[in-house]
């Protein structure tokens, strides 16, 4: 094999087949559970359910990627807020 060189396997940005089927299988578990999920949901105490949808929330949204910081007041302000799929590696930047 050359050094350097990818001889074989999955050809980059070919998709797993395996994590695919995986993805799919439990989206549909959680489809079939929505609504035993949401009884149970509706009987936590007020800060459980906080604590569940704060867990949930970077499944449903993304996660925060990256922050910059404006150095000087002389620079326009704008804010710009990276969110990190967390399935693929897209992100989606909103500013």
């Amino acid at each position: 094999m050359p050094k350097g060189y990818k001889t074989g396997g999955r050809t980059k940005g070919t998709p797993n087949k395996d994590t695919s089927q995986l993805r799919q299988t439990i989206k549909l578990f959680v489809n079939d559970k929505l609504e035993d999920i949401e009884t149970l949901y509706n009987k936590l105490t007020p800060f459980a359910k906080m604590e569940l949808l704060t867990r949930l929330m970077p499944y449903a949204i993304g996660k925060l990627a990256e922050q910059k910081e404006i150095d000087t007041p002389e620079e326009k302000q704008q804010i710009i807020v990276t969110f990190k799929d967390p399935f693929t590696e897209n992100t989606n930047t909103h500013g």
